[in-house]
């Protein structure tokens, strides 16, 4: 057999081998591709589940509130959302992807519509003044038989929730030895064809060897961070795999760097972004900003109206915040409401104007959920950028300051960090413990000051009107402001005995002064909301004006409308329970949250107080002067009395009596002073 002969059949092994290597290897990677879409539409399947697991416990809630109490205008929403549930559940059914046996899921549906029908049942229930006592017998006899219903459908839910996770795990552990599998076995193929074509080995090197190569070193180059490279060349069923490949790793990439809900960088992706900026930023000269922004109010609306809504309301914020930035500038969410920017070749004058707008903007911004609309604010922190500003985090850091505080001057604020300022107040902050908190509260280190109201109307009554504040003394005799200790008593959950030792000592010091409290028209007190949610504070004020001649309706309780809305019928109680005594009631930092006009002609307060917000910039600001003028005409039409907040100028004080409202309280009329020294003001 001549040479040509040999090297002939040596390529016809060459090219059936070929083949052969070719076949082998797509057949494979196809499997792996096939087996990875699997698994992603199994986890996918998952979320929609734990959605489902999520919203359970909130439908269970609602159905106790409708079924125990018999409040049937409550049943609309819970209905919806059982029928919601099961909705979602029969789509799971129909696509199920991951389960063999459906039954607990289709449990899931009869125990769901066992519960809509209990509520349906409430619902159709008379409401009748003589029919009282029946439906009282009806609903607690209803509420024995729906419990184990509810108890099935808990441990229904949360049984095929263990058992889904279980199955994903072993899902995930499969594909993942069936990737490996892989890799040895497309390198088994090589190293076998090597051998048996030795003499061709340039021909499969540059039509197949080299393709499989280089697919694979851009897989280990993307496994160690760097960017994948799908491959040009080669058999088509490769490069199709080395494209499909990179979709899937520009798609991991996607999630890795991005917040899944805002589509904007998460935390990670940022501190690596300011890491790479700042090692090019040392060979420039040029001003750049950074700026943290923590929404104001945003817990009280995920709160009131649970994930979704605050999951809509982060979206549409995202969407805000790179509508008033350049596309060379950078925004990330770091977590739960807190964004940040960095405003690329931006001095720090511009930085201001831009976190300005944005902070008008987002107050501005009318959050429609469920008929119900909300007005939320923006903290914001800005710190100047350059290549002398030190390592990541001291920037980091002094920017989370700055917007700290932007919080303890009132929130709703822009502040620029001030080294000089803001670590001075950080540290003090810092240093300050619960133990600090226990020990004025011991020893009497609490000062009681007054600022005074003023009336703007005629319709608004004489006298003496003044609001109480709270003040501590170091251990040196210092005075610390509220915005250093409040956030503590708030964490620490001593609003009952801070608000215990106020109200002790007002009343002690008007019983030890009569002739202040015969001036006195109105003395209001603020209450934290760990007070309202408890009863402590209701059982401490009986017992203090047991036996006690005192006229009552002299002493206003300030609530805010966070407080007042968040739990409305706990707050209503507790109103209810002190005006039986004659005590009168404000509704505080009205207009910051929400529009909640509907619940003035709901909850009996005597006064609202307009958010200072509103007023400080209503002569420049038309939206904040429409708000204030609402707000008066609301009030005035459900018979309160308007108190406006922050009133520091005179031109805003003359503006406020030309709208009607009642009083005004601010630095343009009084300063807060002693308690204890104006007795000998008078």
């Amino acid at each position: 057999m001549k040479i040509k002969s040999y090297l002939a059949i040596l390529v016809l092994i060459a090219l059936i081998g070929g083949s052969g290597v070719r076949y082998l290897l797509s057949q494979g990677f196809d499997s792996v591709t096939h087996s990875t879409q699997v698994h992603a539409d199994i986890v996918l399947w998952q979320k929609d589940f734990q959605r489902i697991m999520l919203d359970a416990p909130q439908y269970l809630v609602a159905a106790d509130l409708v079924i125990g109490s018999g409040e049937t205008y409550l049943s609309v929403g819970t209905l919806k959302k059982g029928t919601n549930v099961i909705h979602d559940i029969e789509y799971l059914i129909q696509t199920n992807v991951l389960l063999q046996d459906i039954t607990p899921l289709k449990e899931i549906i009869e125990y769901a519509a066992d519960i809509n029908r209990y509520i349906q049942q409430v619902s159709d229930m008379p409401l009748s003044e003589g029919e009282y006592d029946s439906r009282y017998d009806f609903l607690n006899n209803l509420l024995v038989l729906y419990e184990p219903t509810a108890e099935k459908f808990a441990d229904k839910v949360r049984s095929v929730g263990a058992d889904i996770a279980v199955q994903v795990e072993a899902n995930f552990t499969q594909l993942t030895q069936q990737k490996k599998n892989m890799y040895w076995y497309s390198l088994f193929i090589q190293s076998c064809f090597t051998l048996l074509v030795l003499l061709c080995w340039f021909w499969i090197y540059r039509k197949i060897l080299q393709p499989i190569t280089a697919l694979r070193q851009s897989v280990e180059h993307f496994e160690y961070g760097g960017v994948f490279m799908p491959i040009q060349q080669g058999p088509k069923e490769i490069i199709q795999l080395s494209h499909s490949f990179s979709e899937l790793a520009d798609s991991l990439f996607f999630q890795a760097s991005h917040d899944p809900l805002t589509k904007l960088f998460n935390r990670r992706a940022f501190n690596r972004s300011m890491g790479r900026f700042l090692d090019d930023l040392q060979e420039t000269d040029d001003s750049h900003c950074l700026c943290f922004i923590d929404l104001d109010h945003f817990k009280t609306i995920n709160d009131t109206c649970g994930h979704a809504a605050g999951d809509e309301l982060l979206s549409l914020i995202a969407q805000l915040l790179e509508s008033h930035v350049r596309a060379s500038d950078l925004v990330a969410r770091l977590g739960g409401d807190e964004f940040a920017l960095l405003l690329y070749q931006c001095p720090l004058n511009r930085a201001q104007q831009v976190a300005e707008s944005i902070r008008q903007a987002i107050q501005k911004f009318d959050y429609v959920w469920q008929g119900d609309t909300f007005h939320i604010g923006a903290s914001i922190g800005i710190t100047e950028v350059r290549n002398d500003s030190g390592l990541l985090e001291d920037i980091l850091n002094a920017a989370d300051i700055a917007c700290m505080q932007a919080k303890v001057s009132g929130r709703n604020a822009v502040n620029v960090f001030d080294s000089a300022k803001d670590l001075v107040q950080q540290k003090r902050i810092e240093a300050m413990s619960v133990n600090d908190i226990k020990s004025a509260l011991e020893f009497n280190r609490f000062e009681l000051y007054w600022q005074g109201i003023e009336p703007l109307s005629q319709s608004a009554t004489s006298g003496e009107h003044y609001e109480i504040l709270l003040r501590m003394k170091d251990k040196t005799g210092g005075l610390i402001s509220p915005a250093l200790f409040m956030p503590l008593v708030e964490r620490y959950r001593l609003g009952v005995q801070v608000d215990c030792w106020v109200v002790d000592h007002v009343f002690d010091w008007f019983v030890a002064n009569p002739q202040a409290l015969e001036r006195l028209k109105l003395c209001s007190i603020n209450l934290s909301g760990q007070s309202v949610g408890c009863s402590d504070l209701m059982v401490f004020i009986e017992n203090k004006i047991k036996g006690l001649n005192f006229p009552f309706e002299k002493i206003c309780f300030e609530i805010t409308e966070t407080v007042a809305i968040t739990d409305f019928e706990t707050a209503t109680t507790f109103i209810q329970s002190l005006q039986s005594y004659g005590f009168r009631f404000a509704l505080d930092d009205f207009g910051s949250g929400f529009s909640s006009f509907s619940y003035l002609k709901s909850m009996n307060f005597d006064y609202i107080k307009i958010d200072g917000s509103f007023v400080k910039d209503m002569l420049n600001n038309r939206f904040d002067w429409s708000v204030v003028k609402a707000i008066d005409e609301v009030a005035k039409a459900s018979g309160k009395y308007t108190i406006a907040e922050f009133v520091e100028s005179h031109e805003i004080a003359q503006e406020l009596s030309r709208l009607g409202i009642d009083f005004a309280q601010g630095y343009h009329f009084y300063h807060p002073e002693p308690l204890a020294q104006k007795i000998s003001m008078v």
